[in-house]
């Protein structure tokens, strides 16, 4: 995860168009998965209090 983050930081200083937009749909992706993972797990966790397990 660093060495991606590293990669990403380096084609930030680029001044290419393409690199900008695949870096941020790249983030976009990563926030998205996130959002998408916490919900599911938080989901989970409340499920099985409020059924007791």
């Amino acid at each position: 995860m660093i060495g991606t983050l590293q990669r990403m930081a380096a084609l930030r200083r680029k001044p290419s168009r393409s690199a900008d937009q695949r870096l941020v749909a790249f983030a976009r992706g990563v926030a998205m998965g996130a959002l998408l993972g916490a919900a599911i797990a938080g989901s989970t966790i409340w499920g099985r209090r409020r059924r007791g397990g």
